[in-house]
């Protein structure tokens, strides 16, 4: 193998060519890509193999590029056939950045022993979630160890970073590509479980509610036969499942389109259940997917509901109970053509999560008054915490959408700050008499899950852009400190020998940095009684939210690990979590120098330079990456003063 110094100058070559190639080509062009890639560094690190495993979300097949042509496949049998379980102990078996070999006798269940004597794993984390594994990278080696010096570091972390990134955004886009993310978020909202099985009535997708439902975790259903693990009264085989239905209870009122059915629970109990049943096209391949509601719930609160008045105590609008009462009579040929509305709020969790519940509430009560104020010939309620439906009386198909049309502009007056902020809205239009009304209803709500998915990346991006301009306009001062932060990174980088895309990450990463201090002061309690240590513990929040709002989007998510990380400390005592040396992304660490030099010189104009380097070495290893610091100082020595 070459020398360490040279090794890892030959991976950032390499690694600057694969991103660059990446970034401006097609995402249908990673696969042949990463494998170049891989081939380059197996002959540059000098081991045998190369191996990312990830499993697929959806389909639960394992995933896997393997470097070069002519890989000896003979010992990696079990990764070919490797079922969820022995992928989940797979993934498992990761550990973390600070571990570089198998010294600590990590079992990896698809390597033999006998044929690879050394393992490095570097893991894949979840782009929205950094706490799960989301799949691994495996350098292997079938001759003696290696020395992982600090220049092997560098280069596996650099591979591994790049690699990750690349590997997540890739797939983010592949669910964008299918109608996957459509029909989770479609789903997750509604409060209902949803389970997608094959003709055979193999599980191939179910979200959080099915697992809750039948007791169970996620990996424990997928793959499963649905007759296996969610045992229905009647249901007998797959078929059952789609179309057997026993009569409903006679408290609820019985929907055309529903079928009814009792689930035995694992402790004994009846859960009384209202099913959907339709089938998907997916990759196309044919799926049916049911769609459960647990009336247990339903059945213990009609009582209540009842009791607690038929509006909704925030916005003042007909509540569910109020329209289930009052649909069917509202149905009638002196009001047709009737218009159906269903919709959606946009951005309320975000809103929830930057300033809290309060302005939450103050978002659905401002909407809820746009949609009396232009609904007025017509009902308007609120169904659940973001859902609204509509009923316009004698309103063809020109005249909601002029409706649907004037909703949306008084949205965009009444939140001109936050742009983002609306309602998304889907119709159908009653026409005669013999018409289902709930089949309109899921005709306009079908509109507007397709409305929303299709606006989902742009309202994300202006997201982003209203918030950073709020920001700006709430820190006005931060502005000249974001301009010098960028141009002190743009003078550094190649002193580190960065790319122009990396360096260009930086000065995006510094405009997004300190985004989440947006939210900073609706978290704080009354201001009387705020200590500093509350004050301290309340700012540490906006790298969480600042992580949150740049994953929102494609085109910023690469850089929510960095953002997260940036009061990151070398020896593990920043925040938000408490990382440590590499487990710290890379461009974090070039960050917190930069930025602590840049506190430094602007607190006290007359600090020398030498005084400055001091400064910096002091904290060399405690609050800095030691590299890094040794290539600040020596950019600081050879600049003028």
């Amino acid at each position: 193998m070459k020398d360490s110094h040279d090794t890892h100058n030959l991976i950032v070559e390499s690694n600057s060519r694969f991103l660059y190639n990446f970034n401006r080509g097609i995402h249908e062009d990673f696969p042949s890509l990463i494998v170049d890639y891989l081939t380059k560094l197996k002959t540059i690190l000098g081991f045998n193999m190369i191996l990312i495993v990830q499993p697929l979300m959806m389909d639960n097949r394992l995933e896997s590029f393997v470097s070069g042509p002519g890989a000896d496949y003979s010992s990696l049998g079990l990764l070919r056939n490797m079922n969820y379980e022995e992928r989940v102990r797979v993934l498992r078996s990761l550990t973390e950045l600070s571990e570089y070999s198998d010294k600590n006798n990590t079992e990896y269940p698809m390597f033999d022993k006998n044929i690879f004597k050394q393992v490095i794993a570097y893991p894949i984390k979840n782009i929205r979630s950094i706490s799960e594994i989301n799949g691994g990278i495996y350098f292997l080696n079938k001759k003696s160890d290696f020395v992982i010096d600090d220049f092997m570091k560098k280069s596996l972390v650099l591979a591994g970073e790049s690699i990750a990134a690349a590997f997540n955004s890739y797939r983010k886009n592949q669910q964008y590509l299918t109608s996957y993310s459509i029909f989770q978020s479609m789903q997750q909202s509604t409060g209902r479980a949803v389970c997608v099985y094959s003709p055979r009535g193999v599980i191939v997708f179910i979200n959080k509610y099915f697992a809750e439902m039948v007791g169970r975790d996620e990996e424990d259903l997928l793959n499963k036969n649905i007759m296996d693990v969610f045992k229905l009264k009647g249901h007998s085989t797959v078929q059952d499942y789609h179309f057997f239905s026993d009569e409903p209870n006679p408290k609820l009122p019985k929907e055309e389109d529903a079928m009814y059915c009792q689930h035995l629970t694992s402790d004994g109990r009846k859960l009384y259940l209202r099913k959907y049943c339709s089938t998907l096209d997916l990759e196309r391949k044919k799926y049916w997917m049911i769609v459960l509601e647990d009336l247990e719930s339903e059945l213990r609160n009609i009582d209540f509901l009842e009791m607690s008045g038929n509006h909704d105590t925030l916005t003042g609008l007909g509540n569910r109970s109020l329209f289930k009462k009052e649909a069917v009579e509202l149905f009638n040929k002196d009001r047709l053509p009737m218009a159906v509305i269903v919709g959606d709020v946009n951005g309320l969790k975000l809103m929830n999560d930057i300033f809290g519940h309060d302005y939450g509430d103050h978002m659905l009560k401002n909407i809820a008054r746009i949609l009396e104020k232009n609904c007025a010939n017509g009902s308007v309620y609120r169904i659940g915490g973001d859902e609204f439906n509509i009923f316009l009386n004698n309103t063809d198909e020109i005249a909601v959408r002029e409706i649907i049309e004037k909703i949306n502009d008084d949205c965009s007056t009444e939140f001109k700050d936050l742009n983002f902020i609306g309602i998304s809205l889907g119709y159908s239009i009653v026409k005669s008499e013999s018409d289902n009304l709930a089949q309109a209803i899921r005709k306009a709500e079908s509109d507007m899950y397709y409305i929303k998915s299709m606006s989902s990346e742009s309202i994300k991006n202006e997201s982003i852009s209203s918030l950073k301009k709020l920001y700006q306009d709430k820190y006005s001062n931060e502005k000249e400190r974001t301009g010098r932060l960028k141009k002190l990174a743009e003078a550094f980088g190649p002193s580190l020998n960065l790319r122009e895309s990396e360096i260009d990450d930086i000065c995006n990463s510094i405009e997004l940095i300190d985004i989440g201090k947006v939210s900073v002061s609706h978290f704080l309690p009354d201001r009387s009684n705020v200590t500093s240590e509350d004050e301290f513990e309340n700012m540490k929040k906006h790298c969480w939210i600042g992580y949150k709002i740049a994953a929102l989007s494609y085109e910023t998510s690469h850089l929510a690990r960095v953002i997260l990380n940036h009061h990151e400390n070398w020896d593990g005592t920043g925040f938000p979590q408490g990382i440590k040396g590499n487990a710290i992304p890379f461009l974090s660490r070039v960050i917190r120098i930069m930025a602590y030099y840049d506190g430094l010189v602007n607190r006290n104009h007359a600090l020398g330079k030498e005084l400055i380097i001091n400064e910096l070495d002091v904290r060399k290893g405690k609050l800095f990456d030691p590299s890094i610091t040794d290539s600040f100082v020596e950019f600081l020595r050879n600049i003028s003063d």
